[in-house]
């Protein structure tokens, strides 16, 4: 991305593999005033260097509020440059990677909580929140970058912190309204066990989708004007599935290939109670009838001699 920009309650739930400057919103940024809010990243990236949850490569006047990244990143030996130390180097952060911005870049109200795959042998700039910055080192610049409650889940990201940027959290207590310092839970944020795999998520801009009853209630977070993804089957013991219905009293089925989510969808499934298994054979009611048929020409049979 070249110039000013702004990425404002969007996602991506991508698996992504490539070289370098990958980032699971932006590869990379250059120049200009980078404005995003209210937006997240999901699922994977792999590739060899400046790779960020949200921006790989980040040259730019960087304004990022009220954001997450849940990525898994792995970073891959290829062709990385050898640093002085005789190592290969590569940059890899859970929210940017390599940090080349302003110094008045603003990163508030942010977490992480992903994984980051290293390799030995490769440089140690890998960070929870940013791999390498610019900005995050002591200047004489005004005015400085802010970063501002900036967490990320150290249960799951257990190496090292470049930037020593973020706090870090256990899963539990990433899962808990409470531990967010100068996060809005009124407007903005909001916490339930059933969406988002019970980590903070954004209330503004977007959608809730909830499958109740089965037998698992899950639900995940979606944009409006999107079609529901349907989930695989659910099972039952003693039951079969009917599918999915918008109401709870199993009237009125819900149709995947047709049906827009444009606001918050709750789905119900239906279920039927199977037949009990007696072990005794019950005759079908093709068997049964061709019989009597068969009953019927012998008597006619019998009666013409």
């Amino acid at each position: 991305m070249y110039g000013d920009g702004m990425i404002q309650e969007s996602y991506a739930d991508v698996e992504i593999e490539g070289i370098s400057m990958v980032g699971g919103l932006i590869g990379s940024s250059i120049t200009g005033t980078i404005t995003i809010n209210r937006s997240f990243s999901l699922g994977e990236i792999a590739a060899e260097q400046d790779i960020g949850g949200l921006i790989g490569l980040a040259d730019s006047i960087n304004l990022i509020e009220d954001c997450f990244s849940r990525m898994d990143l792995h970073y891959i030996m290829g062709n990385l440059p050898t640093g002085l130390n005789g190592i290969a180097e590569s940059i890899v952060g859970g929210i940017i990677g390599y940090d080349r911005g302003q110094s008045d870049n603003l990163y508030e109200n942010i977490y992480f909580a992903g994984t980051i795959t290293a390799l030995e042998n490769v440089s140690p700039y890998v960070g929870p929140i940013i791999g390498y910055s610019y900005t995050s080192i002591p200047v004489d610049v005004s005015p400085q970058a802010i970063f501002l409650h900036l967490y990320y889940d150290n249960t799951l990201y257990t190496g090292p912190n470049s930037t020593t940027l973020g706090v870090g959290l256990s899963t539990e207590q990433m899962k808990s309204a409470s531990n967010y310092t100068g996060f809005d839970f009124s407007t903005i944020w909001t916490i339930d066990a059933l969406y988002n795999g019970g980590y903070a998520f954004l209330n503004e801009g977007f959608i809730l989708v909830l499958f109740v009853n089965g037998p698992d209630t899950f639900g995940y977070q979606d944009y409006p004007g999107y079609h529901v993804i349907e989930p695989d089957e659910p099972t039952r013991t003693g039951f079969i599935f009917g599918g999915w219905y918008v109401d709870q009293t199993l009237s009125i089925p819900w149709n995947f290939e047709t049906g827009i989510a444009n606001t918050d969808v709750y789905l119900y499934a239906k279920w039927t109670a199977e037949l009990p298994d007696t072990g005794e054979y019950t005759p079908s009611a093709w068997w049964i009838g061709s019989l009597g048929i068969g009953l019927w020409l012998i008597s006619r049979k019998r009666r013409a001699n």
